[in-house]
């Protein structure tokens, strides 16, 4: 038994250091490379009109939407694997890793654009809380959800050991999928909800562009 923990703890271990090191790398090529590169030619006339700054927006918009989208899976994933104290350490990088986007975005802006640090710090702080925030909500989600399933896996074991079944290995109807979308998979469920608020806070944001500035 204290062999399978010590096992379970190293991979939890290096599924978090896996986990940070992409975080990393996508954040690194999102503030280093691409909103350097964008602040530039968005200030230059040569290229400010032109299509090639129109896809690096949208690139990097994209890029956005991938780290959060590694975040939320690695975050389904923990809750589905593990019990609520391991999950709490993927929260954390994924809370350590929004804070490190939007520290690294406001220098990188403040030293391309020559605009102190002040000018842009409180929506950032915002921004960092918001996003912050919904992955809390979320991770609380998906652990009720994961929770729920346990709850009943340990009815239906001991049920199957009062009727002198084997519970050796059990029907799961988690892993593999049955159809394409079963709402009542845990792991299914969950994705589809992630997927349904990213997908919400895009369109409302993109809504509240449209009726303050105007559309494009």
């Amino acid at each position: 038994m204290k062999e399978k923990d010590a096992s379970n703890k190293r991979v939890n271990t290096r599924l978090i250091l896996v986990f940070s090191l992409i975080l990393l790398a996508f954040i690194c090529l999102y503030c280093i490379v691409l909103q350097p590169l964008y602040i530039s030619l968005s200030s230059d006339v040569l290229y400010m009109d032109g299509w090639g700054l129109t896809f690096l927006d949208l690139g990097i918009n994209v890029l956005e939407l991938f780290i959060i989208l590694i975040e939320l899976a690695f975050l389904v994933y923990a809750a589905y694997t593990y019990e609520i104290k391991p999950s709490l350490w993927f929260l954390l990088v994924g809370v350590v890793a929004t804070f490190i986007k939007y520290l690294a975005d406001l220098l990188v802006s403040s030293k391309m654009s020559g605009e102190p640090i002040g000018v842009d710090f409180g929506y950032a702080i915002l921004y960092f809380f918001l996003e912050s925030l919904l992955l809390c909500a979320l991770m609380v989600f998906f652990t009720a959800v994961m929770s729920r399933h346990r709850r009943i896996r340990k009815v239906y074991e001991e049920g199957l050991r009062a009727m002198g079944g084997s519970t050796d290995n059990p029907k799961d109807p988690v892993l593999p999928y049955a159809r394409f979308f079963d709402k009542t998979n845990p792991v299914q469920w969950n994705c589809f909800v992630a997927a349904l608020v990213m997908a919400s806070i895009r369109v409302l944001s993109r809504l509240v562009l449209d009726f303050t500035i105007g559309m494009p």
